[in-house]
């Protein structure tokens, strides 16, 4: 945020503390929905690399500069997704344990999708322009991805 002159908000939007509390809840309680989450937070720095490629070449920003949270992990991306995968697949699972890990990569998507949500309103409401750019189109998924173990 800091890249582009702003700030951040002071308090999180509701979407997101929700999503907080939930991680929050899940790894005091249920650390087999916690890895669910963290499945599909880890899985999606495999599509992110592709968005930080597109906003630094848009924005003319080099590696590392405002892109660290869409690839955190830089060139090491696909060794680290293929590691953790790896060590995910050598576990074995209870039929509850597995359910568990389900219902968490769907609370993950849907809270992602209610982040997504709340920005574009907090956007709207703030009569701000949701246009990016000429060649850049946003949407936010209205079907739930399907989960299977």
């Amino acid at each position: 945020i800091a890249v582009f002159g702003g700030a951040p908000a002071p308090d999180p939007a509701p979407a997101t503390a929700a999503l907080v509390h939930a991680i929050n809840q899940s790894a005091r309680t249920e650390p087999a929905r916690l890895l669910g989450m963290h499945y599909v937070t880890e899985g999606s720095k495999n599509g992110a690399v592709y968005i930080a490629r597109a906003l630094r070449k848009g924005f003319n920003l080099e590696p590392g500069q405002g892109d660290r949270s869409l690839e955190p992990y830089g060139p090491h991306q696909q060794a680290k997704w293929l590691a953790f995968k790896q060590g995910v697949d050598s576990l074995v699972f209870s039929s509850m344990d597995q359910e568990a890990i389900i219902d968490g990569a769907r609370a993950m998507f849907d809270g992602i999708t209610a982040i997504a949500e709340d920005s574009w309103q907090r956007v709207a409401v703030r009569g701000i322009s949701a246009e990016v750019g000429p060649s850049v189109e946003v949407s936010v998924p209205r079907t739930r991805p399907t989960v299977t173990m």
